[in-house]
């Protein structure tokens, strides 16, 4: 309930409460406990990532920032606004994931940040523990912050790897999850975004958390304006309380997010226009490259205007027009998707045969989202 209290201002960082809710709630699976100066809550994960970014970059805007791509293309909006975005293309053969050779070549005496995703958009990839580990130690060593975006990591709280203080191999496997924390994670150079819009499902709260070093947090509450929303702070607190009720929900939600996967996946490998794909690991997303003779942004237009579907064209994650990748979203009913599939693989169907009437080959195609 909202009280009188509630309608004044509040505090920058968010409730004390819920703060010390997150960090207990993160400090579950750590390999070291979070406390209340560590968390700082935001709007949205991505105005987290705004506020950090703008925070590291000074006021030189000739700080580097090192984007592995394919990404999310706002991360590189949001970098170009007060730095310099530095990007390179990973390879299809690493899974589109970056190696730490690959980065470290990248850094230079202006580098302010390196920004990763985990798991990685559109991909749905993690980087393994070993590799999150070294960069880690590559931050350190250069005195340069590591930014990760966990944002897409939806599927923990039935199965996250848990830290367990009393074993001397400090992580346990949990069934289906790939997120790996290695020993070094909190470290004063690492700063991690997380929300609640893909893990409980609940992105018109448009709250989200920095998990940082007290220095960070406490530079965030100096340069931010206002406080999050009295409203959502209150959910969000309900929420990480639990409830029989609120856990039962999701793990219901959970086994039907993953039954969609499945049926996704294996409907898009039946298809002989569907030539690649990478099974994600997280997220509710899908990239998989299509048989088609346009480039991933006309196939997106041509989708959207014959068949009312609407894909993320690979382009605009950084991935090579031509080569026609596409994100799908299968975050929807059952019903929809099976909808929306089918439309996306008859299109593809019609396109190829027009093709061949035509005399061509045809494509290879990118990145799709069936919204």
């Amino acid at each position: 309930s909202i009280s009188e209290h509630d309608l004044g201002y509040q505090p920058r960082l968010g409730f004390d409460a819920v703060r010390r809710a997150i960090a207990a709630h993160e400090s579950r699976f750590a390999p070291r406990s979070y406390g209340l100066d560590s968390v700082a809550l935001t709007y949205g994960v991505l105005g987290g990532f705004q506020q950090v970014v703008e925070l590291l970059a000074g006021s030189s805007n000739q700080a580097e920032f090192i984007l592995p791509l394919p990404c999310y293309a706002d991360l590189v909006r949001d970098i170009d606004r007060v730095g310099v975005p530095v990007t390179f293309l990973t390879s299809r053969t690493n899974n589109f994931m970056p190696t730490l050779e690959e980065i470290a070549s990248r850094i230079t005496n202006r580098t302010a940040a390196i920004v990763i995703t985990q798991p990685n958009n559109p991909t749905g990839k993690y980087l393994n523990r070993d590799t999150l580990s070294g960069l880690i130690e590559l931050a350190e060593q250069n005195q340069i912050y590591l930014i990760i975006d966990e944002v897409g990591d939806n599927f923990y709280s039935f199965s996250r790897r848990r830290y367990d203080i009393e074993q001397s191999n400090p992580v346990i496997s949990l069934e289906n999850y790939r997120l790996q924390y290695p020993a070094n994670l909190i470290s004063p150079f690492v700063v991690r975004l997380r929300g609640f819009s893909k893990e409980f499902g609940l992105a018109g709260f448009r709250v989200g958390y920095v998990l940082g070093s007290p220095a960070v947090v406490q530079r965030m509450a100096e340069n931010v304006a206002g406080n999050p929303p009295v409203v959502m702070n209150k959910a969000i607190l309900k929420l990480l309380e639990g409830s029989e009720q609120t856990s039962s929900t999701l793990k219901a939600n959970l086994v039907t997010v993953l039954n969609e996967k499945r049926w996704i996946i294996e409907t898009l490998a039946s298809s002989p226009h569907v030539i690649d794909m990478i099974e994600p690991e997280g997220s509710y997303n899908i990239l998989c490259r299509v048989n088609s003779p346009a480039g991933s942004m006309e196939f997106f237009r041509r989708l959207l205007e014959a068949e009312k579907v609407s894909i993320y064209p690979g382009c605009a994650f950084g991935l090579n027009d031509e080569e026609c990748w596409i994100r799908i979203t299968y975050a929807n009913e059952h019903g929809r998707n099976i909808q929306a599939v089918g439309r996306l693989l008859k299109f593809l169907a019609e396109q190829g045969s027009s093709a061949h009437r035509s005399g061509s080959t045809g494509g290879e195609s990118s990145a799709v989202m069936v919204a």
